[in-house]
């Protein structure tokens, strides 16, 4: 489920918000991604919580659709063959290693993993690609960043957030689509398309502890998320599981919830109790600049989010 916010809770955000928002974003677009990664994502979150209009900034709207009507934008000046789909997100183009900018596909061993690499591989294996850049031209891993276009002018990258086969997520300076992948995630979403499907269980995220006392690296289980069973029977918590943007996982071995109980599970090391969890953690999870923790079930199916903005690291 996805609350509405209200002034008790302006940490997530529906349709409506976004939707509102993207008016006072559009001025964002391409040219701000040549400043700090701290200025982009404070301006970002601060429109899309308050939904407040920006001061005209005169920099080119994103593009605003999954398809151009006469192919590739020109932009997108490299092309290739695709020979491999390694997974939702990434690609072998010409032999290359090429990364999906903006797009967070389930990974190996996730329920919706196979369903997302097969629905990318059904738009773009074997077929003639074209790939548009944007600051950085390759990841940490080494691989190529890029948006992906078909020859018909179909836009890859927002086809899989679209069809709801990956989440939206945006890595500073790379922001040239990033108002467009929120909008098709956010449809997705509300449409419980592919990898948010909703669950039947009665678990909502009522709490996110996500600023440490001290130092966050020096104390990680000061940070917590709470999870609450809403519902009026026992829910089994085995193989329940949150992530956050980052594809950070925590699965629950075992264990119930008792209508109107509630669970606390700790970024940091312990030994768990009723009532309270341990990630097993050495380093903060959970980024003091926004971040999302997402709960799904065993089948991987969506059960709660819950969005934050905050201060920069």
């Amino acid at each position: 489920m996805i609350r509405r916010p209200d002034a008790s809770r302006r940490s997530t955000h529906d349709h409506r918000t976004y939707a509102a928002a993207y008016d006072s974003l559009k001025y964002l677009g391409a040219g701000i991604r040549s400043g700090g990664h701290a200025v982009w994502i404070v301006l970002l979150i601060v429109s899309l919580s308050a939904c407040t209009p920006i001061a005209q900034i005169p920099t080119a709207a994103p593009r605003d659709s999954g398809t151009v009507e006469d192919g590739p934008p020109e932009t997108a000046s490299e092309r290739g063959r695709v020979q491999r789909v390694v997974d939702g997100d990434s690609l072998i183009v010409d032999g290359r290693d090429v990364r999906l900018i903006g797009i967070n596909a389930p990974e190996r061993g996730d329920a919706q993993h196979v369903a997302a690499r097969e629905h990318l591989r059904s738009l773009v294996d074997g077929e003639t690609v074209y790939l548009e850049r944007d600051v950085e031209r390759r990841d940490q891993y080494g691989r190529e960043l890029a948006y992906v276009y078909r020859d018909d002018g179909t836009f890859v990258n927002h086809e899989m957030l679209r069809a709801g086969y990956a989440q939206a997520y945006t890595v500073p300076p790379n922001v040239l689509h990033a108002l467009v992948a929120i909008q098709a995630e956010m449809a997705a979403r509300e449409s419980g398309s592919g990898l948010w499907a909703r669950s039947e269980l009665p678990l909502e995220i009522t709490h996110l502890q996500h600023d440490a006392p001290g130092r966050d690296e020096e104390n990680p289980g000061g940070e917590w998320i709470e999870i609450e069973n809403t519902g009026r029977v026992a829910v089994a918590l085995e193989n329940v599981s949150i992530r956050d943007e980052a594809n950070n996982v925590y699965v629950f071995a075992d264990g119930d919830l008792g209508p109107g109980q509630v669970v606390r599970v700790h970024s940091g090391r312990g030994d768990d109790a009723p009532g309270r969890r341990f990630w097993g953690e050495s380093r903060a999870i959970w980024n003091n600049g926004g971040d999302a923790a997402i709960l799904r079930d065993p089948e991987g199916r969506f059960i709660d989010i819950w969005r934050y903005e905050g201060r920069p690291r």
